[in-house]
């Protein structure tokens, strides 16, 4: 079972006992097995190395004993309609795959051509959708880095209006949740020691982002911990000079731990965006207080009022499945950062530091988000030559009625390219008024 944060996979006994016998189980980070204290595998694996065997194992198991790969063209076509379903019914426009990955070039092609196949020329589907690569994994199957530009050069010639080619991203360290984010050595997680995990070693991911933000790709760096993000600021500042990139060059996913004095340095290399994750202090807050960082962290995490003070360019965003793919929490969230009250009772009440205005927020989420896709020429806000897509929201969020708040508004439905998508119905059941930019 994967856990919905992508950096867990936990196995039961018989499972564990398979992946023990198999000879790649020696060859393992010892960091992504967890043991108990008779160093004996307790079935929790962490961070991707470990991850990908237990995950190729059962696909493995899963072909022998069914004739079908659990992982399948079938699959992945349904989970693409059917989250752009869920995406629909949340108010959900534009958004990013943010790690398309594969073992090999054929399966990297052949999951284009599945998304190709589920999106079309996107006419009747209600979201257009920004790829992000694997970038560590493109250069591993690539047979040199000029190969891996030439794949992204070959995507791109696929792209239409409501599928994208877009940046290419490096996962850096772990969570924080997990206790595999990369934080200061002197600080210590409350409930339990660190394992600080690099899933990209931090004295390479300068050189290999550097021939893709040459090339005109910018670069999305997955990086929780403080540490982690110094190492991702440093590698940023070391290539600044060598981009080709236009626009946003590059993001800072996630940047939860992001220090005072990491702001400044972010803000004057220019056109670097932060994609904040908010949305974790409501779901993770009174956690993170109580068991692994402490409410003066939290008090600091995913901090948007500082980015907006010094404008540098922000989104917030979800992680779905993490937390919910629901914008409007989030922004309600950035405008609140209060904690579902867990555990019972404690910090029920608590705000955890600075916020950001009704307004802001509402801005972080959608042309805050164009910008961070270098698509804010055409969505995120509605403008002469823009495509014609928006939320409809059954009231406004800067008049509400009590008790009702910013998070609770109902989607009536969303225009996409001037289609509408009623929100209660699937992907495929439109009514057209315009399909042209406006």
């Amino acid at each position: 079972m994967q856990l919905g944060s992508g950096h867990i996979v936990i196995c039961n006994t018989p499972m564990l006992s398979i992946l023990e016998s198999d000879t790649g189980w020696k060859n393992l980070p010892a960091q992504g097995i967890i043991r108990d204290q008779k160093n004996n595998p307790t079935g929790e694996l962490d961070e991707v190395a470990a991850e990908e065997f237990a995950l190729s194992k059962f696909n493995s198991i899963y072909l022998a004993r069914s004739g079908a790969m659990f992982f399948n063209p079938i699959r992945l076509y349904n989970g693409i309609t059917n989250a752009a379903t869920l995406m629909n019914r949340a108010g959900i426009t534009t958004a990013t795959e943010m790690i398309v990955t594969a073992n090999n070039l054929t399966e990297f092609l052949a999951s284009r051509a599945i998304y190709n196949s589920a999106i079309g020329d996107g006419n009747n589907f209600p979201v257009r959708l920004v790829l992000a690569y694997d970038g560590m994994q493109l250069l591993n199957v690539c047979s040199d880095k000029d190969s891996s530009i030439r794949f992204l050069n070959a995507q791109k010639k696929l792209d239409n209006n409501s599928l994208r080619t877009g940046m290419v991203k490096f996962v850096l360290d772990g969570s924080i949740q997990g206790y595999t984010a990369v934080i200061d050595s002197s600080m210590k997680y409350l409930s339990q020691p660190q394992n600080p995990y690099w899933n990209t070693a931090p004295t390479q991911l300068a050189s290999l982002m550097l021939p893709f933000v040459q090339n005109g790709y910018p670069v999305a760096i997955h990086a929780n911990g403080d540490s982690a993000l110094d190492v991702a600021i440093n590698a940023l500042s070391s290539i600044n000079a060598q981009k080709t990139a236009t626009g946003i060059w590059a993001t800072l996913q996630h940047g939860q731990m992001i220090k005072a004095a990491q702001f400044p340095v972010i803000q004057q290399m220019q056109n670097v965006g932060l994609n904040l994750f908010v949305s974790h202090i409501y779901y993770y807050g009174s956690e993170h207080a109580s068991y692994t960082v402490g409410k003066n962290w939290v008090d600091s995490m995913d901090n948007v009022h500082v980015a907006d003070s010094l404008q540098i360019p922000f989104s917030i965003h979800s992680d779905a499945p993490v937390t919910s793919a629901l914008p409007l929490l989030s922004a309600w969230v950035a405008t609140k950062r209060t904690s579902a009250p867990y555990p019972a009772g404690q910090y029920s009440s608590t705000q955890f530091g600075d916020t950001i205005t009704t307004a802001k927020a509402l801005y972080a989420i959608t042309m805050g988000g164009a910008k961070l896709l270098n698509m804010d020429t055409e969505v995120g806000s509605i403008e002469p030559l823009k495509f014609a897509d928006f939320a409809i929201l059954q009231n406004d969020p800067y008049n509400l009625p009590t008790p009702m708040q910013l998070k609770d508004i109902p989607i009536v439905g969303t225009i996409k390219g001037g289609v509408f998508y009623p929100a209660s119905a699937t992907a495929n059941q439109t009514k057209t008024h315009k399909k042209k930019k406006s």
